[in-house]
């Protein structure tokens, strides 16, 4: 079962923002989709702190767009890797995208490291590799 927006607004730091992760829980099926059931709260939460659950966020100082903000960089590795195409404002393809750098790559939900002050829990040990 999907996590209400009252869940992910429980484990989440930035509660100012509420609203936020009830944008966020629209794309619940998406997530269910794509992510392990321990990890599905973190990708609600990243993309509540990301992008606000707008799938056509535009960042204005970088090339992040989308859902989780992917950037230019970021997008193209992924595509020649899954020798797909598409656009990071479709929330299907940038899902999928989203739990390929999780689950094959060694940084895991570090891709997102940036924002992490958002959705990590405040005890949390860092399960990932920091990009820099």
């Amino acid at each position: 079962m999907p996590a209400s927006a009252q869940d992910l607004a429980s484990y989440q730091q930035c509660s100012e923002y509420n609203e936020s992760w009830t944008l966020g829980a629209e794309w619940s099926t998406l997530i269910n989709q794509h992510f392990k059931e321990k990890d599905r709260i973190t990708a609600y939460k990243i993309i509540g702190c990301e992008s606000s659950g707008f799938a056509n966020a535009k960042n204005p100082t970088s090339t992040a767009t989308g859902l989780w903000q992917f950037i230019d960089k970021t997008w193209g590795w992924v595509s020649k890797k899954l020798n797909m195409t598409g656009s990071p404002l479709d929330p299907l393809t940038s899902t999928r995208y989203a739990a390929f750098l999780k689950y094959k790559t060694s940084q895991g939900w570090g891709h997102w490291s940036e924002s992490a002050h958002c959705w990590k829990e405040p005890n949390e040990k860092l399960g990932y590799t920091k990009i820099n």
